[in-house]
């Protein structure tokens, strides 16, 4: 139903591609990834994946066992904040609306430009740059002391930094992080690693 938590577990043998037909939006209330094989959530023309406006944030549970990696490179409708939890990773593509992304604990991997306006927040886990520009030049980014940043050597900009945690540019020192590109004020205590600026 719509709204729903959808599971993926492991009665496929083999990694699966779930595809959400041209002019489709399909809105689930969460996402649990639980098999030792990779499903991919792809879309053609203008479908999407929409994750509603509810009272708590919606649910990205990431159970997947061993090497597999879910991948969603449909397009995401964030209409209210989403957490991302458990051990794994996770790779993303764009991700729009007025909603934030909430990474508790696993890893999330960018690799589609974004333009959400909600708030970015990395509290235990991580977040990767898979390419340049992917993170929303709307979102403030909030980094808690266990959290993790990782620009990978792919320059990006945001709106604003708050760091308690870790900002990792890389190793390419042509590597820039722009913060205040909404002309806020940013708080970095936490350390800032790598070649770059």
């Amino acid at each position: 139903a719509v709204g729903d938590v959808v599971v993926f577990g492991d009665t496929i043998s083999a990694d699966q591609t779930i595809t959400i037909p041209d002019s489709t939006t399909i809105t689930v209330g969460g996402l649990r990834f639980a098999s030792h094989h990779a499903y991919k959530i792809a879309a053609t023309g203008s479908g999407a994946l929409r994750f509603p406006s509810t009272v708590g944030p919606s649910m990205i549970d990431l159970e997947q066992a061993g090497a597999a990696v879910p991948r969603i490179t449909a397009p995401i409708q964030l209409s209210s904040s989403v957490a991302v939890i458990g051990t794994g990773e996770l790779s993303v593509g764009v991700m729009k609306g007025a909603g934030g992304l909430s990474v508790v604990s696993g890893t999330v991997k960018m690799m589609g430009a974004s333009s959400y306006t909600g708030l970015t927040e990395i509290i235990a886990g991580a977040i990767a740059a898979g390419a340049e520009n992917l993170m929303s030049k709307a979102s403030t980014v909030s980094i808690a002391a266990s959290g993790q940043l990782g620009l990978n050597g792919f320059s990006q900009e945001i709106a604003s930094l708050i760091s308690e945690g870790g900002v990792d540019l890389g190793q390419n020192s042509a590597t820039t992080f722009g913060v205040g590109h909404d002309g806020s004020d940013s708080i970095i205590e936490g350390p800032m690693t790598g070649k770059g600026m």
